[in-house]
């Protein structure tokens, strides 16, 4: 990406920092024995780093819940470019495009913590139950995401499920989203499968969020674990 991008003014700095790793525009990447073995010793180190960032960053949506906007407030203040007058936002732009690779076009919450505080676990089942109304004009979506990646689960058969698919409801409209290893019995279509060993983030997408969900009078549940 170095060697096909344009060097921008703001990322000489960083670009700079990555010479004496032997990553520089032009140069064929070839790191020698010692510099290969610093960057297998740090990469455990920043990956821990990120994903807890990921996990805890962002401005708690409702007290009493564990759901989170992806970002801090400094992406959208910014357009998304982390450019303020005190200085560039590197962290924050980090955690940013660590998950994704563009600005929002919708409102989104994360989690990655189940009703009691403890992260989510793939052997382990649960289930979401989504209030009736979900304030969401255009449609909603839930997807699950691999802390290790912050990707979708490699190989999942399902890696979200959304209004398009219309997902069964319950009686008051409401809907239960059940996510682990297996499908419950008769509830295949509203199941997100999930992977043995593996910590994941779900993350909830309002296309045209409504006025409840801004004001916060509408709530999204935690998810809890099904014993």
């Amino acid at each position: 990406m170095i060697n096909e991008e344009p060097a921008q003014e703001k990322d000489l700095a960083m670009l700079g920092m990555l010479w004496p790793l032997g990553v520089e525009k032009g140069k064929e990447f070839k790191p020698s024995d010692k510099a290969q073995a610093a960057i297998a010793m740090a990469i455990p180190d920043v990956l821990a780093v990120r994903k807890n960032t990921l996990l805890n960053v962002g401005i708690r949506w409702w007290s009493d819940r564990h759901w989170r906007s992806p970002v801090t407030d400094i992406g959208p203040k910014t357009g998304f470019n982390f450019e303020t007058p005190e200085g560039l936002a590197v962290d924050d732009r980090a955690v940013n495009f660590f998950f994704a690779f563009g600005a929002p076009e919708e409102l989104a919450l994360k989690v990655g913590y189940d009703q009691t505080g403890q992260l989510l676990c793939g052997e382990n089942s649960y289930r979401l139950h989504v209030p009736a109304n979900i304030p969401a004009s255009q449609f909603w979506s839930v997807n699950a995401y691999d802390l290790e990646t912050a990707s979708f689960i490699r190989e999942s058969p399902r890696v979200g499920i959304s209004s398009f698919e219309q997902p069964q409801t319950n009686a008051d409209g409401s809907v239960d989203v059940y996510l682990g290893p297996r499908a419950p019995t008769g509830k295949e279509s509203n199941w997100l499968p999930t992977k043995d060993g593996k910590g994941y983030m779900v993350l909830f997408r309002f296309y045209g969020p409504e006025e409840s969900l801004l004001d916060r009078s509408w709530k999204l549940n935690d998810i809890v674990e099904e014993k």
